[in-house]
């Protein structure tokens, strides 16, 4: 799904870092990187998408990053904060999505 995705995604014009599990993800973040936009898959290996989460909430520069979360089902916790796309996913609703909150933190 992480390689299908960053073709499509990359397809469109987007410019994508893709990484296999949320640890991953939290040391490119540490580092320094500021995405436009997270999508976290909430059930990823090593780190899950719930616990990356929990993590990312710890680093206030990130505060105003938007993440997206993709699953195959619901979440099992209330993720307010957070826009939610079951999968398969609606592609086209989908990257209207991610264009969105890309056009509105420019």
């Amino acid at each position: 799904m992480r390689v299908f995705l960053r073709q499509e995604l990359e397809e469109q014009g987007f410019k994508v870092i893709s990484v296999a599990n949320g640890k991953d993800a939290l040391k490119l973040l540490s580092s320094g990187l500021r995405p436009d936009s997270i999508v976290v898959d909430l059930h990823m290996p090593i780190m899950s998408g719930y616990q990356f989460l929990n993590e990312k909430k710890k680093n206030h520069d990130l505060d105003e990053t938007p993440v997206t979360l993709i699953s195959g089902d619901r979440p099992v916790h209330a993720f307010d904060d957070y826009d939610f796309f079951a999968k398969p996913l609606n592609w086209h609703k989908f990257t209207d999505h991610l264009k969105h909150q890309i056009r509105t933190i420019e």
